[in-house]
């Protein structure tokens, strides 16, 4: 009956202990998913950094202007702390900035198709892997490129091959540099509704606010990044969101969001709106948080009787070390 009883044990501990393990391995290619989370990893290999996500208003008038007085202020305050690259050319930081408005885009025979487009700055390839081989449309100095998704090109002329074609929006004419895919998943179809999307730089509407800032920095100690860049921004607090993306799918925020799986989001700042990225990796938060759940239940019994055989074992080896060991010392001075 004994041998029985350990016979089933010893298959429901393995049982739980292989689910228990297919759920952690699970969880770490849902993480690794989720590109836009792990730039900091990419950026530097040796030097720790961090990644943060600004979610800003239109209201806070951050404009491309304005993100250049911020650099400014991040350039002295990393300065000011002695804070220096560690080879020459290597960067300390890295950033992206991005601001959405809504209108028709027309083509040269005006065919037209309702768009969302994206007026994009800085190191914006490095943050989106979609566009990490489409040509850079923030490099032109007269600031009137534009890359047209699948579904806009095919609206607007049938077709993908448009370089050089023209696309017009709210009365300004943009020149096409290449064609993306659309972008898929719930998050972007509620994001861009009927609306197809294309991308251009924000300084052909130098005016426009910006929505969404993305930084990479160094961080040499906890918090150094994320306090340098409150440090030097201009806004108050609450005004904006501010997101560690680099800690996010850390054990210790998954423990922390536990209690609120089933709690609705806290309420955005005024004029706050999340990127289909932010709200794709929020919602990832709690399915993760809820997969941690159930990997320690499912964990908690094999890990009982893993101590208990790990007991076992030390007890068993300091039994054969007293019986061989000992007994020969004690022969070998007791002949002394």
């Amino acid at each position: 009956m004994k041998s029985k009883k350990r016979l089933v044990n010893r298959i429901v501990t393995c049982v739980l202990a292989v689910a228990s393990a297919a759920v952690a391995v699970s969880m770490m290619f849902y993480i690794r998913s989720f590109e836009h989370e792990h730039v900091a990893e990419q950026f530097g290999k040796q030097t720790r950094f961090a990644q943060i996500t600004l979610f800003l208003p239109e209201s806070a008038e951050f404009t491309a202007d304005k993100i250049m007085y911020f650099r400014y202020k991040l350039d002295n305050a990393l300065t000011e702390k002695a804070i220096t690259p560690e080879k020459t050319g290597a960067r300390l930081y890295a950033d992206a900035y991005s601001a959405f408005a809504d209108g028709t885009l027309y083509s040269s025979g005006k065919r037209s198709a309702k768009a969302k487009i994206a007026f994009v700055g800085g190191d914006y390839r490095l943050f989106h892997a979609a566009f990490a081989a489409q040509p850079e449309v923030t490099g032109d100095i007269n600031h009137d490129r534009i890359l047209l998704s699948r579904s806009a090109a095919w609206q607007l002329y049938g077709g993908s091959e448009l370089y050089d074609y023209t696309a017009e929006f709210n009365g300004k004419t943009y020149y096409i540099s290449g064609v993306y895919d659309d972008f898929t998943g719930s998050n972007n179809e509620e994001f861009y509704a009927d609306a197809v999307s294309a991308t251009a730089d924000i300084l052909a509407v130098p005016e426009k606010p910006v929505t969404c800032y993305e930084l990479i920095l160094v961080d040499p100690v906890k918090n150094f990044a994320v306090d340098t860049v409150k440090e030097c921004l201009d806004l108050a607090e609450g005004s904006y969101v501010l997101v560690e993306n680099s800690k996010r799918f850390s054990l210790s925020n998954l423990f922390r969001t536990v209690p609120h799986i089933v709690s609705a989001d806290e309420p955005l700042p005024t004029g706050v709106n999340l990127t289909p990225e932010e709200l794709a990796s929020r919602r990832a938060e709690k399915v993760l948080a809820v997969l941690l759940v159930i990997f320690l239940s499912l964990a908690v019994y094999p890990l009982i009787w893993l101590l208990i055989l790990l007991y076992r074992l030390i007890r068993l080896i300091k039994r054969l070390s007293d019986r061989y060991l000992f007994d020969k010392l004690k022969d070998k001075f007791s002949y002394s």
